[in-house]
């Protein structure tokens, strides 16, 4: 089992400098604002290559200060990793054991899986929260998945910049042709991908949802691609044309929940919402799990939100993988589990 040993964080957020020990089960104490949330959004920096809260890499650096790190070791069977990420205001840097590496090498290295107070917005929040979810799942399996996400961006820019130039009447329509071409096939491995994820998924959720409420409605995760293909793309030109803009294609996609046919964003209650999401999270453990290689588990401040029946769901995944929770105050049923506690203050 693959388990984070200590980090250490330079001009990260309001750390300046803190090194922290890690435990089989390790749980962040302290008052809000003290900066236990920043500490679980580094450890999840490693596993994506980029923040789960910032749109931006520089955002997370202290304020006046010219450059960031996250140095981490990770212990796991086949030996110990050491992991630098180095971040100023205009470009990153990895490095695993003192070798520099692409950073989209870094995704993976850390696999995590994060349960926090605003996975609501997974269900009923924009499209984009569900792809992404998608894509963090896939992406800490696969780097050939996170080369074509990059492809798809770069893509996309491309030929959105040669849609505004046609617009201006600076271009041909046949100048997009290439860019159809490449945003095609770089399109079936993504939607291929995403499919077979929502397919694996839906073999968990519904037992997952079922263990923990015994409730018989059954949960189910529908994927919606946005078809595309050379034709549909042609098609698609007035259109796109008409907003400068791509209309179809996987960054267009989405997944919907529902519970007994029903649409959790529009009709669930927050309870339900809940609930499904804690699901998911649990189907992505198994997902993310390989032999004795399985993923961090992050709560980030969820106690609070359980009843005792809940907690007692979740606590169960805690002797499978290593855990790192954030509370204000150590829960009872946590407490029982002697677990490797820090104030932050």
């Amino acid at each position: 089992m693959s388990s984070l040993t200590e980090l250490t964080l330079e001009n990260f957020r309001n750390h300046t400098h803190k090194t922290i020990v890690f435990e089989p089960i390790t749980v962040l104490l302290g008052d809000n604002g003290v900066g236990k949330t920043n500490i679980i959004e580094a450890i999840r920096f490693l596993s994506l290559g980029k923040s789960f809260r910032a749109h931006r890499d520089r955002e997370v650096i202290t304020f006046d200060a010219p450059a960031a790190r996250i140095i981490a070791t990770v212990a796991g069977s086949g030996g110990v990793t050491y992991i630098t990420c180095a971040l100023t205001h205009d470009k990153k840097q990895i490095t695993l054991n003192g070798v520099k590496h692409p950073f989209s090498h870094i995704i993976g290295s850390i696999k995590t899986v994060i349960f926090a107070l605003d996975d609501l917005d997974f269900i009923n929040g924009p499209p984009q929260h569900r792809r992404q979810f998608l894509d963090q799942c896939i992406g800490q399996q696969s780097k050939v998945y996170v080369r074509a996400l990059l492809d798809m961006r770069r893509i996309l820019r491309r030929r959105n910049a040669t849609l505004e130039r046609m617009a201006q009447g600076f271009a041909q329509e046949d100048e997009l042709s290439v860019w159809d071409a490449q945003l095609c096939d770089v399109s079936q491995i993504i939607q291929k991908e995403r499919a077979h994820l929502c397919a694996t998924l839906q073999t968990h959720i519904a037992r997952e949802y079922s263990d923990l409420t015994g409730d018989p409605r059954k949960l189910t995760i529908t994927y919606c691609p946005s078809d595309i293909s050379k034709t549909l793309l042609v098609r698609s030109r007035n259109q796109d044309l008409r907003i400068r803009a791509t209309n179809i294609g996987p960054h267009r996609d989405d997944c919907i929940i529902t519970l007994d046919g029903r649409s959790l964003a529009d009709y669930g209650s927050r309870g339900e919402r809940r609930l499904a999401v804690l699901a998911i999270k649990k189907a992505e453990v198994h997902i993310l799990t390989d032999g004795d290689d399985t993923p961090i588990l992050l709560l980030d401040d969820v106690f609070s939100e359980l009843d005792h029946k809940r907690q007692d769901t979740l606590l169960t995944l805690f002797s499978k993988q290593q855990t790192i929770v954030t509370s204000t105050s150590l829960p009872t049923k946590l407490a029982a589990l002697n677990p490797y506690t820090i104030e932050l203050n």
